[in-house]
């Protein structure tokens, strides 16, 4: 015959095919006949773990549950307020400044107030606020520096260091005008400057001369480039009238050198080669560099309209070397 058992109380069939325990009694989960009152308890109608009887456990700390002649009740104590874990904090409440933050939790049990919730706020600073100086926008931590000062944006404020004492006089970018530096760090240029430094700065040619800086660095000094003092030459064909034979030519080509460079500024020594006193002469001139070269003389030979073949003596340079300044 079919027979119920304890854990048929709650679990639909699950009546066995055993020998049957007398009128009144279950068989519970030991194979032994009890007493209704006597039966263990499970836990849902799902559960499959016998609960012993008289079983007594805290769930959290406003709950308990145990295991009695009713079943498996739980109970929720009356005097008993649980509170939960707080929440993570909220996002600022603003984009930019001083704004605040909230966390929560919660409350549970019949102890407990009205109010279930419990909040706390703190202050939170959102330093992404821009900058604006004289109408252009810095986003936050931008630097920027000027003539006065150097500064950064923090908070939707330019924090700043002085570059210049207050009062100190110096010239603006474009050296129109001496400024100076009021006691709020703002540039104020109230003194021209004489319109001579700017004409000395533009007639300097920077291809052969370099700017170099003075006490006022609107009026650079323009100083010659400095280049070595070295020979170059060219080849010419020199002609002459000759008091005897007429007009004369050199028979060859004939290297005419010159030198060129500096020696603590920068001047050229020019050549020419004349005529003189029976011979080809060098006629030289030097700026005050002393790029100066050394002279030989050799005889070359002219072939003249007449047939005949003469021999003139020609002026060369055969060195260039940092000498003293002059011409000869």
């Amino acid at each position: 015959m079919k027979e119920s058992s304890c854990a048929g109380l709650v679990q639909e069939g699950s009546c066995e095919e055993k020998c049957a325990c007398k009128e009144g009694y279950l068989r519970n989960a030991n194979g032994e006949c009890v007493m209704k009152d006597e039966c263990e308890c499970y836990e849902g109608v799902s559960g499959t773990t016998p609960i012993p009887q008289g079983f007594h456990v805290n769930v959290g700390n406003c709950v308990f549950c145990q295991c009695t002649a009713g079943g498996y009740i739980c109970t929720e104590r009356e005097d008993c307020c649980e509170i939960g874990e707080w929440s993570e904090w909220s996002s600022c409440s603003v984009q930019c400044g001083e704004g605040n933050q909230t966390r929560t939790r919660e409350k549970y049990g019949k102890g407990c107030p009205n109010d279930t919730t419990v909040s706390e706020d703190k202050k939170c600073v959102n330093d992404g606020c821009p900058c604006v100086h004289r109408g252009k926008v810095f986003e936050a931590n931008t630097p920027f520096e000027d003539s006065c000062k150097k500064c950064e944006c923090l908070n939707g404020q330019f924090q700043c260091t002085p570059t210049k004492e207050e009062d100190e006089l110096f010239p603006n970018d474009a050296c129109t005008h001496m400024c100076y530096c009021n006691a709020t760090g703002d540039e104020i240029c109230p003194q021209h400057l004489p319109p001579s430094c700017k004409a000395h700065r533009e007639s300097c040619n920077n291809s052969t001369h370099v700017q170099r800086p003075t006490d006022n660095p609107c009026c650079p000094d323009c100083v010659p480039i400095m280049q070595p003092c070295v020979m170059s030459s060219i080849k010419a064909t020199l002609n002459t009238i000759h008091p005897v034979h007429g007009s004369c030519q050199s028979q060859n080509e004939i290297e005419i050198n010159s030198c060129s460079g500096s020696c603590g500024a920068s001047s050229e020594t020019s050549v020419e080669l004349m005529y003189r006193q029976g011979r080809f002469q060098l006629s030289t001139e030097s700026g005050c560099s002393c790029c100066t070269g050394t002279h030989e003389s050799k005889d070359q030979s002219f072939v003249c309209n007449d047939g005949a073949v003469i021999k003139i003596a020609v002026d060369s340079i055969t060195g260039c070397g940092c000498q003293s300044c002059g011409g000869n």
